[in-house]
Parts: structure tokens; sequence; C-alpha cells
């Protein structure tokens, strides 16, 4: 899959039969999602706290959990193609 970026989500997202103004706004919470999502797989569930080391839930938990809450609010939005790129990038 190409590098995520806003233009290209809107891209494929006008592709896919959306309007412009509602693209461009499930791509910025998309993107939101989908970085939080790259910075757990990299990070893990379970993180150490910058100032005193003990262990601590991700914060990009709660980014991904509230930008997952958001883009199902937007069920207008036809994105079933751009999520399996995501999910399947072969």
């Amino acid at each position: 899959m190409e590098t995520l970026t806003r233009d290209l989500v809107i891209k494929k997202l006008v592709e896919g039969g959306n309007k412009l103004s509602h693209a461009s706004l499930y791509a910025d919470i998309f993107l939101e999602y989908a970085r939080a999502t790259e910075n757990i797989a990299k990070f893990g569930l379970i993180v150490n706290h910058p100032r005193t080391g003990n262990p601590i839930d991700n914060p990009y938990l709660k980014i991904r959990d509230k930008a997952l809450k958001k883009l199902g609010g937007l069920k207008f939005v036809n994105a079933e193609s751009l999520w399996a790129e995501l999910v399947d990038p072969s």
C-alpha cells in the first residue's frame, strides 16, 4: 500500500463515490486512527511512563478508540475499499 497521506485517502474516497467534503472529514479521522494504530503496533499496548518509567497503557489506545468511534458515526461515507486496503495491503 502506498504511504497514507490525506490527499491519497481523499482521492480514494472520492473515487469510491463520496462527496469531497465528506471525504475530507473522513480522511482526517481515518489518518488519526491509522497513526494511533501504527504507534500501538510499534510500541505495544503497555509503554513506560516518560518520567517515572512505570508501565502504563499506551496513550494512543484512547486516541485510536476515539477515532474509531468518530468513524462509526460517519456511516454515510463509503470507505470499504479504503479499509480493505489497510487490512490487506497486498
